[in-house]
């Protein structure tokens, strides 16, 4: 703070800031309803604690136009001593918030609820200050309707030097900054004003002379009564303060792009301090108010010195402040709010909301709405359940398919997507449309793609199978994952559900007493629909450049089990992966002609593609390469003993093995050396161009491994721990040599 580099700058910016902050605490604790000595307070207060202790370095605290339509409905049902118990509350949660590290979590808000709230309040505040720019008293009950229904009658009895004097404030304001922006417009636009009716003696409304002493420390005391109103309060007050402080750093930091990024939890920590001593003297809640902080950056401010000289500032500036302020004109104060209101006030973001989502500008427009005719706590929680509503539907999107059965076998029925309250019009359609199906052939339920379900979704789901179990009909439900399972067992009363829980296709034959139960040609059509109505439009553009050809960024190697699934455990999209099936995961050395289509496809990946990473992968269980272990094939597979006698030089010898998996892994292993019989592979490898990796999926764990050569071992894809595959390793240097029945090679410490 203190940096001889930095020092100048600093004191330079905070005294800048503070010829704009002193006039504005004034206006927004009138607006506020509060004296006009509480917007000092806490310009002052707030200023310093949130300066030394927040976690923005150049925020500049203060009271904000955002809250300060809730502070006046607080002062307007509580007074102010209830308005400081729902600061002090507002601050100790702020303070906890910020402590337990859930800082973040306040950004959990829609940001339409937000835009619609910055912008109700921009509404709000142009209407209430309307009557105060004519010279005239707002009404107890000014709220927007009966003020506008009262524009005529204020238009009549305006005052016409009131007017005058807003007239000319409101041109100080708007001219100055493009004259200069290092004008304080707003300081000027109040001193003029209060200049010309001090001088002139101008018959205006003044602000009321303020007392020539800084207020005492006190606490404040519950009140008798309301309680649950100020708890009400001190809870929508902490929420929009804290979402209001977390928006505003942001900000912060897209403006100060070289400085050092805010912390939201050390800033929480220190607004909500600053909130509580506020109280304490009589203030009025504070938030970092972007546009003292962003004059604050285009000041030069460098540290958290500048905010800290404004706060000083400032208490000097009290003392001139206080002698004068029964000369300052409240027309004049409106007028200082008034383009800050209506720059809250954007139409555009419907059209920008629009063009994202039309639920989101519907959103929007519906929760200004309803802050503006029904009060800040109960049209934000509008907002805030609209938004709820919203994403639950686009969340929760549930699609039944049912194909009807074909040549005795079952009727198929499908389900994806979440089995929530909001699929119960899908269930009960369902439901209907199985009523009318024959029940002989049983019906086959294919769960597998069901996300999550609920309790409604259970009851519905065992609706569907009771009537089916009624009228005599076989059923199975497949593929219902962990969550799900439990979920339905829970809710199973009656047994329904708990004894026809499928596993696998082994498992629906047995439940349905058939062969061959579960209808291939049926649910790879379902699919396919599917994939036409949900997926197809998601991938539109990235078919659309596939249409012109294919750069992969790695080549997968890897068998032809059914059991491995490279989208599925890589997440991989269309056009990224260059994959090779084939039996056992192996790749001949260069020059095997007896197995030329590996080495086609490996040259073509390298020297027409050029991909980056060639991954091979193998896996537990391989019965390809436990039939080479072992020697034994049927005599009737032909075509498989060539390919084991061909494929006995890719994998090296097998037998000294102890089982199929360590054979598995050491043939793995020795693929390395093969792709590097290649000579663009050895080349691309050479120049860094090409990395070679080994990858091993143990199916019933459904867990990737990779071969560390270093080391020798297999440790977890991803895991910072380095967690290693249990169990020996052979040594595949050794696989050439090693004559079968001998010992494998020492084990590896990985465990």
């Amino acid at each position: 703070m203190f940096g001889r580099a930095t020092f100048r700058a600093d004191v330079v910016a905070g005294a800048s800031v503070a010829s704009v902050a002193a006039p504005l605490a004034l206006a927004m604790a009138v607006v506020s309803g509060a004296p006009p000595l509480a917007g000092l307070v806490t310009a002052v207060v707030a200023g310093l604690i949130g300066a030394l202790l927040g976690g923005t370095p150049l925020a500049v605290s203060g009271p904000g136009a955002a809250m300060a339509v809730l502070v006046a409905e607080v002062i307007a049902k509580h007074g102010m001593g209830g308005m400081l118990v729902v600061g002090v509350a507002c601050g100790v949660l702020q303070f906890v918030t910020g402590v337990l590290g859930l800082g973040r979590l306040v950004r959990l808000v829609p940001l339409p609820v937000v835009q619609a709230f910055s912008a109700a309040i921009g509404v709000l505040l142009v209407v209430t200050q309307l009557p105060h720019l004519l010279g005239l008293t707002l009404p107890h009950d000014a709220d927007v309707l009966a003020v506008l229904d009262r524009v005529g009658g204020y238009v009549t009895r305006a005052k016409p030097f009131a007017v005058a004097v807003g007239v000319v404030s409101l041109a100080l304001v708007l001219g100055l900054p493009r004259l200069s922006k290092r004008i304080p417009a707003p300081l000027v636009a109040i001193a003029v004003p209060a200049l010309l009716v001090g001088l002139a003696h101008l018959d205006v409304p003044t602000i009321d002379a303020i007392p020539l002493r800084f207020p005492d420390f006190t606490v404040p005391r519950l009140p008798t009564s309301g309680l649950a109103g100020l708890v009400g309060n001190a809870l929508t007050l902490f929420a929009l303060a804290s979402l209001e402080t977390l928006l505003s750093s942001s900000a912060i930091d897209d403006l100060d792009r070289g400085g050092k990024r805010h912390d939201p939890d050390q800033e929480l920590i220190g607004q909500g301090l600053g909130n509580v001593a506020v109280a304490f003297f009589g203030g009025i809640p504070a938030t970092p108010f972007v546009a003292r902080s962003a004059l604050n950056v285009e000041a030069g401010a460098k540290t958290r010195l500048a905010a800290v000289v404004q706060s000083l500032v400032v208490l000097a500036a009290s003392f001139v402040i206080v002698p004068l302020s029964r000369y300052v004109p409240v027309a004049a104060l409106a007028a200082v709010i008034l383009p800050i209101a209506a720059r809250m006030v954007r139409p555009s973001v419907v059209r920008e909301l629009y063009r994202i989502s039309r639920a989101e500008a519907a959103l929007y427009v519906v929760t200004v709405v309803a802050i503006v005719l029904l009060g800040l706590v109960q049209g934000v929680q509008t907002g805030l359940v609209l938004a709820l509503v919203v994403a639950c539907v686009r969340l929760a999107r549930t699609r039944a398919t049912v194909e009807r059965s074909l040549e005795g076998a079952p009727h198929q029925l499908g389900f994806s997507g979440a089995l929530t309250f909001l699929a119960s019009p899908e269930l009960q359609r369902v439901r209907e449309l199985l009523a009318t199906l024959d029940a002989k052939p049983g019906v086959a339920i294919d769960l597998r793609n069901v996300l999550a379900i609920d309790a409604t979704g259970c009851e519905g789901l065992t609706a569907i199978v009771d009537d089916l179990a009624a009228r005599g009909a076989k059923v199975a439900l497949l593929g219902a994952g962990p969550q799900v399972r439990s979920r339905l067992v829970a809710a199973d009363r009656s047994g329904t559900i708990g004894a026809r829980l499928a596993v696998t296709e082994k498992d629906l034959d047995a439940l349905l007493g058939q062969e061959k139960s579960f209808a291939a040609r049926a649910h790879l059509l379902a699919g396919i629909r599917q994939f036409r109505s949900e997926v197809r439009e998601h991938y539109e553009p990235l078919f659309d450049q596939l249409d012109d050809g294919q750069t992969p960024h790695s080549m997968l190697i890897t068998c032809v089990d059914s059991r491995i699934s490279p989208s599925l455990l890589m997440g991989a999209h269309p056009g990224e992966l260059f994959i090779l099936r084939c039996l056992g995961a192996l790749v001949p050395p260069a020059g095997t002609d007896s197995l030329p289509g590996e080495g086609a496809a490996l040259e073509y990946a390298v020297g027409v593609l050029g991909v980056r990473n060639i991954i091979v992968c193998a896996h537990s269980r391989c019965g390809a390469l436990g039939a080479l272990k072992s020697g034994h094939l049927p005599p009737q597979f032909t075509t498989l003993h060539a390919w084991r006698d061909a494929s006995t030089t890719g994998a090296g010898p097998l037998a000294h093995f102890a089982d199929g998996d360590h054979a598995t892994r050491g043939a793995l292993v020795r693929q390395l050396d093969n792709l590097r019989t290649y000579p663009l592979v050895r080349d691309g490898e050479a120049k860094g161009q090409l990395t070679l990796l080994a990858w091993y999926y143990d199916v019933g764990a459904a867990e990737l491994y990779e071969w560390e050569p270093g080391p020798r071992r297999f440790v977890v894809l991803g895991d910072a721990t380095g967690k290693a595959l249990a169990g020996p390793i052979a040594d595949p240097v050794l696989l050439s040599v090693v004559p079968a029945g001998e010992p494998e090679a020492p084990a590896s410490d990985a465990s």
